[in-house]
């Protein structure tokens, strides 16, 4: 028999009803019904009789165990029995108990834990300051979009990730989560509490949710519209850094008309392939504008959609193929130069306050020819054009001469206008084109050479 009973009633008639009631045969079944059983006394349905039972006796199965002390587990009800010994699955009261204890002496701790740190870090942060005039080119930029993206909440408020939305038409969090590294802005826990928080291997984190931010104060001009006027009369000089971060902004507006059209075409987006979706748009942008990546991108899915509907395929599947077919329209738009046609902004699709400041600053949006985005957002400062002639005439001579030797004048102009295109200077691709051509006239000499020997 695997049951085992603790009998509490001292009455004969009650211990044999015990017994009746938990004696199992070999394949561990009862031996009686309840009916069989009934009445007895003033007991008379089968439910009140169990009842009764629990109150008169504990019962264990030796074939079920305790995980923590191995103990024999008590059971309430003959459904229960096991025919086979069974593998340990949980604790028995008394170790459930103690376990429950050991849990709630954690949490506490944990949570006395918890508001010593926030407590620690609201302290830190009020001696929070930064320097505004020493700002890398491309957060003052970011800063100067978020000013018109959350005004007036940014000085002297507090907002969240969700209040900065408007900055892009997509991961927004991405342009914030620089600030916040940069120690520009900061989380505040004066303004939730530690319900906001989180101890984890890394410390004291933030839930993204509900963190809400500050700017961080100038060390001299303080927090207001004055320190922020620094940012609004500087001169930009590190273009690149800008260049950067326009690819990082048309990425997230290319990306929020990929999922504008997947939605519309009730295609699903592959999350797997999201890293390798920015990768090719990152791609397309270096030589087409943005509204030319979003003809690409609407064809793409066009074509996702339709695949979508073969025997063999689904739209999980069609979806994982939207970064090779991006890359594949790329290929096919440059060696066959497709007419992409003129795409117009959704209005669904606002461009943000970081294209806003794009175009006041640069004058460059969505419309922009690659080209011309490279050519403006260029680290080199203007010079005078007889100074650049003055600067490459030799090694201009150098190269034309050497590519006209050897027959390749067309293909050296079309290399120097292809490295220009590509956000090469002047110079630097005169210098670039005249080592690889003075490298094959050189060649071409040597060549000779041995052939007239």
């Amino acid at each position: 028999m695997a049951i085992k009973l603790e009998i509490h009633a001292t009455d004969p008639e009650v211990i044999s009803l015990v017994q009746r009631y938990w004696a199992m045969n070999e394949e561990c079944k009862p031996v009686e019904n309840v009916s069989a059983m009934l009445p007895f006394r003033e007991i008379l349905k089968p439910h009140a009789l169990a009842a009764y039972i629990r109150t008169q006796c504990t019962a264990f199965d030796e074939n079920q165990n305790c995980s923590v002390c191995g103990c024999e587990l008590s059971i309430t009800s003959r459904s229960e029995v096991k025919r086979f010994k069974q593998h340990p699955l949980w604790p028995c009261s008394a170790c459930k108990a103690e376990l429950d204890e050991a849990r709630r002496v954690a949490e506490a701790e944990a949570e006395a834990d918890l508001q010593r740190r926030v407590a620690k870090h609201a302290e830190r942060i009020t001696a929070l300051t930064t320097n505004y005039s020493a700002l890398p080119d491309d957060l003052a930029f970011i800063l100067l979009a978020l000013r018109g993206a959350i005004s007036p909440s940014l000085f002297g408020g507090r907002f969240t990730f969700h209040d900065c939305r408007a900055l892009s038409p997509l991961y927004s969090e991405m342009f914030i989560t620089r600030l916040y590294k940069a120690g520009v802005i900061s989380d505040d826990p004066r303004a939730t509490g530690s319900s906001a928080y989180f101890v984890n291997a890394n410390g004291l984190n933030y839930y993204r949710e509900k963190a809400r931010f500050f700017l961080v104060p100038d060390e001299l001009l303080g927090g207001g519209e004055e320190a922020f006027n620094e940012l609004v009369v500087r001169t930009y000089t590190n273009k690149q850094s800008l260049l950067a971060l326009w690819y990082d902004y048309t990425m997230a507006d290319c990306m929020a008309y990929l999922h504008n059209q997947l939605e519309e075409y009730r295609q699903v987006f592959p999350l797997h392939k999201t890293e390798e979706i920015k990768s090719a748009i990152y791609t397309a942008l270096k030589y087409y504008s943005t509204r030319d990546v979003w003809s690409m991108l609407w064809r793409v899915v066009q074509t996702v959609s339709s695949n979508s509907n073969y025997k063999y395929s689904n739209r999980e599947k069609s979806a994982g193929t939207i970064a090779t077919k991006l890359r594949l329209q790329f290929e096919k738009a440059r060696n066959e130069k497709t007419d992409l046609g003129v795409w117009n902004r959704l209005k669904s699709l606002p461009a943000g306050a970081l294209g806003q400041v794009f175009y006041e600053l640069y004058g460059i949006d969505e419309t922009t020819d690659a080209s011309v985005i490279i050519k403006k957002l260029s680290d080199e400062n203007p010079i005078e054009r007889d100074e650049t002639e003055a600067s490459i005439d030799a090694q201009v001579k150098e190269l034309m001469a050497c590519a006209l030797a050897n027959g390749s004048g067309a293909a050296a102009i079309y290399d120097f206008a292809e490295l220009v295109r590509n956000g090469a200077s002047t110079s630097e691709a005169v210098e670039q084109i005249t080592e690889i051509y003075a490298v094959k006239c050189a060649d071409e000499v040597s060549t000779c050479s041995e052939n007239e020997s």
